[in-house]
């Protein structure tokens, strides 16, 4: 990735969880604030990141423990939701972990899919994502009981997408 992204100013613009936990949240952030989510120290404990807000559907937020949990801040990783890209598209989670000088030195792009079947069109999305984000994971989070058809699962293994099934119910 370029080192762009290191810029303060475009980390802003595209909605990444401030630096330092004890930044303090904008009003709107805090007018839609639902949830205090918490962050699992190495030790093991949790402790609040300070009324971290979700944008996305109660599926996305779901999954958004799930996504700290494999993604810790304490190991550096920082979690963009609904993260803005070149092109104007929006994946759910861009999960980043950046070097001393702010740049980004690996990348997961994340979707969340609460859907009755997943397609191949989910499939060449998360193939767009990686291409605009120059990521080197992709990982579709899907309900219990969402149909995923064989050619779906191939095109997934062809392209190194990791489909993974959750115990969210959709019915």
């Amino acid at each position: 990735m370029d080192g762009k992204t290191a810029d303060p100013q475009w980390h802003e613009e595209n909605g990444l969880p401030p630096r330092s936990r004890h930044e303090t949240q904008s009003p709107l952030q805090d007018y839609y604030r639902v949830h205090v989510w918490r962050d699992t120290r190495e030790d093991g404990e949790e402790e609040p990141l300070g009324g971290h807000v979700l944008s996305g559907t109660p599926f996305e937020v779901y999954i958004y423990d799930t996504v700290r949990k494999k993604y810790p801040a304490y190991e550096g990783w920082e979690i963009c939701e609904q993260c803005s890209l070149e092109d104007g598209s929006r994946v759910d989670f861009y999960v980043v972990a950046r070097n001393v000088q702010g740049q980004v030195v690996r990348g997961v792009v994340i979707e969340a899919k609460d859907k009755a079947e997943l397609e191949t069109v989910d499939i060449e999305q998360m193939i767009h994502y990686l291409t605009q984000t120059n990521a080197g994971e992709a990982i579709i989070y899907v309900a219990n009981d969402t149909l995923i058809s064989p050619t779906v699962q191939e095109r997934a293994d062809e392209e190194d997408v990791q489909i993974i099934r959750t115990q969210w119910g959709r019915n």
